[in-house]
């Protein structure tokens, strides 16, 4: 699928979610899940507050990210395993998993127990990182270019992008990231209008229905991670 392709691309800038279990204290999905397609229009052409040659280290972050996802992709020495070895590591180091992994479970994580927390984070930062390794490790890109920044509520800072592929119509790509320990890490992606956060929470919450219970979610992910 077209989105499937260009999450993985601009994913990988992928806090995408990684670095063990947060503390149980709860996280409202409204505080970090991306503002409607309208008000991400509006944003289109905000300068910075210190004007438009400053540049806002959550930007910065993500150009970052970009020029290595392009250097691994564009190097013909590098072996399909090989890139999706340096894409976990570049997810492991910038995605917020502890904290997606949380708000993609909703009101089911609320209900399990410290057990079932722990397991459910292991199980799915693997799958986050494997996944998402494993596609991008087939991605092609030609461009990434960072358009704005803007600050969204007390924490967050939205940076919108586009993203190029040879002869295609570039693509919007929005992130969400919040600093953490010093360093700002990617909450959620939307790539045109449509959320990775949000995705997977409708996903595992139609899961958690039909299959019923938190371990047959678990049970699933190991089967996907193996």
């Amino acid at each position: 699928m077209r989105f499937n392709s260009i999450l993985s691309i601009t994913l990988v800038l992928a806090g995408f979610i990684l670095s063990g279990c947060m503390r149980p204290s709860e996280v409202r999905p409204q505080s970090y899940l991306p503002p409607p397609e309208n008000t991400l229009n509006d944003l289109i052409n905000f300068e910075t507050a210190s004007g438009p040659e400053q540049i806002h280290p959550a930007a910065q972050r993500i150009e970052q990210l970009s020029r290595e996802v392009i250097a691994i992709l564009s190097n013909p020495s590098i072996s399909k395993d090989q890139k999706e070895a340096h894409f976990s590591k570049l997810l492991a180091r910038d995605l917020d998993i502890p904290l997606i992994g949380r708000f993609v479970m909703g009101r089911h994580w609320r209900r399990a127990n410290r057990k079932q927390r722990q397991s459910y984070m292991k199980v799915f930062r693997n799958y986050v990182i494997h996944t998402y390794s494993v596609r991008l490790g087939g991605a092609e890109v030609d461009k990434f270019e960072v358009v704005n920044s803007k600050v969204i509520g007390k924490k967050d800072i939205l940076v919108i992008s586009n993203v190029s592929k040879a002869r295609k119509k570039p693509v919007r790509a929005n992130w969400r990231l919040r600093r953490r320990n010093g360093a700002y890490l990617i909450l959620d992606l939307s790539v045109e209008g449509i959320s990775m956060a949000l995705t997977l929470r409708q996903e595992f919450s139609a899961i958690l229905k039909r299959k019923g219970g938190l371990t047959t979610l678990i049970n699933m992910l190991k089967k996907r991670n193996a």
